[in-house]
């Protein structure tokens, strides 16, 4: 299963999320939904057992609170103010281990 993809648009959207707080604009129930996210996703990326429709639902949940957390930035009007910029690496991972 390929989770990087994920993973990078999870950490995404939460430095939105954790941003926002910081400048005080509400973010709702977005860190919550984030956690659970995160939940499904790490048992996809630990768990052989894992299914792809357990990752689909991981992503499909990072997705939601990402269309969340836009909504309430355009609201304010704030919307260009963040950006979603996916990281290119992981934090701790290289793709450079192979040399």
């Amino acid at each position: 299963m390929d989770t990087e993809r994920t993973e990078r648009l999870w950490q995404a959207v939460m430095n939105v999320a954790v941003a926002m707080k910081k400048e005080g604009i509400e973010t709702g129930d977005a860190p919550t939904r984030l956690r659970d996210a995160k939940v499904l996703l790490n048992h996809c990326i630990y768990d052989e057992h894992a299914h792809g429709e357990e990752l689909l639902a991981a992503e499909l949940a990072v997705e939601a609170v990402q269309g969340q957390v836009i909504s309430l930035l355009r609201e304010i009007g704030r919307e260009g103010d963040f950006s979603f910029v996916l990281p290119e690496k992981m934090a701790g991972r290289s793709e450079d281990s192979a040399s």
